[in-house]
């Protein structure tokens, strides 16, 4: 019972860590680039009690839009990088 507690935290933990390895990559990468801020928001439909999964379709959303934004293209959900 109390692992079940625990588990979505570890998630949000690994999630984070990932997040912050990506942007390392991206800024290492584009060195030589000036800095771009972007604000940008995401959004899913909640189905039944499912909240946590609405939150974690709407951040990944959110993070799409900002690479598009960033970027300036438009990324397929089923691209490769």
């Amino acid at each position: 019972m109390k692992n079940n507690k625990i588990l979505p935290h570890i998630v949000s933990v690994l999630f984070v860590l990932s997040l912050y390895t990506v942007f390392f990559v991206f800024s290492q990468a584009w060195a030589g680039e000036e800095e771009k801020e972007v604000i940008v928001d995401g959004s899913a439909p909640i189905f039944g009690k499912n909240i946590e999964g609405a939150r974690n379709k709407a951040i990944k959303d959110a993070l799409r839009n900002a690479v598009e934004q960033g970027v300036g293209t438009l990324m397929d959900a089923d691209s490769i990088l």
